[in-house]
């Protein structure tokens, strides 16, 4: 279970019997095990319930350099399910733009993050329901899509692998219905 990416853990302790699922979370290290309670608070079919935590997200006024210094070690400390798209936020935690990996690479040295990212950057809100993700995901072509609290904080993000499991498992509930 400890090896799961974060979103994975919650799927798998909600087929479990609700004892059976405590003693295990009982037993994982205390980062694991707060990340996926906080996970599991989510209903599963919504943005909160299908989102990772593991995503990369910079301060909007780190410098290039800095920024390429906090992606180089998130594969490192675990966070590498979402390091394609690096995302700028502010003190707060609220997103304030977005960037491919490509483009921070591509990025005049010594240039501020808040001055490359996309301002524009289309997102869901964590109760949104999973058809809704699924349908942002493909009509912007996106890889993975933000997952916002109702105060613009990044939560996490939704990758579009996770969006096609959804619509499998949409499509067989409406098949066995």
């Amino acid at each position: 279970l400890t090896q799961m990416t974060p979103d994975d853990r919650p799927d798998v302790l909600d087929d479990l019997e609700e004892a059976q699922a405590d003693a295990i979370l009982a037993e994982i290290p205390l980062e694991a095990r707060r990340e996926t309670e906080r996970l599991l608070a989510y209903e599963p079919d919504t943005a909160g319930g299908l989102m990772t935590t593991e995503f990369v997200s910079i301060p909007e006024d780190f410098t290039v350099e800095r920024a390429l210094e906090v992606v180089r070690t998130a594969p490192r400390t675990g966070r590498r399910e979402a390091v394609y798209t690096v995302y700028a936020t502010d003190t707060s935690g609220r997103l304030r733009g977005v960037m491919s990996l490509r483009e921070l690479l591509a990025a005049p040295e010594g240039s501020r993050i808040a001055d490359l990212a996309w301002e524009e950057v289309v997102t869901v809100r964590v109760n949104a329901d999973r058809e809704e993700v699924a349908r942002v995901t493909s009509e912007y072509d996106l890889v993975a899509v933000p997952v916002l609290d109702g105060e613009g904080r990044l939560l996490g993000v939704v990758t579009v692998d996770d969006v096609i499991d959804a619509i499998v498992e949409e499509q067989t509930e409406d098949v066995e219905r």
